[in-house]
């Protein structure tokens, strides 16, 4: 067997189509309706073809408010408590719970009830632009969707 060499990365490593090794702090932060969204992994900038993968931050009190796209979703809760949303029921979690969607259902509000930020992983089947994705319908953006 031969060996392998170890490679140390100050800055992430992206070969397009391949893999991507993202390091710590190299993602787009965007302040949102309340919450905050980390795009970790994405298509514009990691060269990913049918996913993208963030990270929401909900401090105490906040929201982020029902919404639809046509992607499958799963989200890990990494922190704190809350509800999160799912054609029309919230559903209690907590850290190390996960939550799944199919595409086009509207799903919200993910609600912090906790005294922490309410932290959620999540994983979607389309690689989108980062947060402010025009795929993204806010329940009251658009008068008429089809699956709505």
């Amino acid at each position: 067997m031969s060996e392998r060499k170890t490679e140390k990365l100050s800055e992430s490593k992206v070969v397009p189509g391949r893999y991507a090794v993202i390091k710590a702090g190299d993602r787009m932060r965007e302040q949102t309706k309340g919450y905050i969204t980390n795009s970790l992994v994405y298509k514009d900038k990691h060269g990913i073809k049918s996913m993208r993968m963030g990270m929401v931050e909900i401090v105490p009190g906040q929201i982020v408010p029902e919404h639809n796209l046509a992607a499958e979703e799963i989200y890990y809760v990494l922190e704190g408590r809350g509800t999160i949303g799912v054609e029309g029921t919230n559903y209690d979690v907590g850290a190390g719970d996960v939550v799944y969607r199919a595409e086009n259902l509207w799903h919200g509000p993910h609600i912090n009830t906790g005294n922490t930020t309410f932290k959620l992983l999540f994983i979607v089947s389309h690689p989108m632009r980062p947060a402010t994705s025009a795929d993204v319908w806010f329940r009251g953006d658009k008068e008429t969707w089809e699956s709505s």
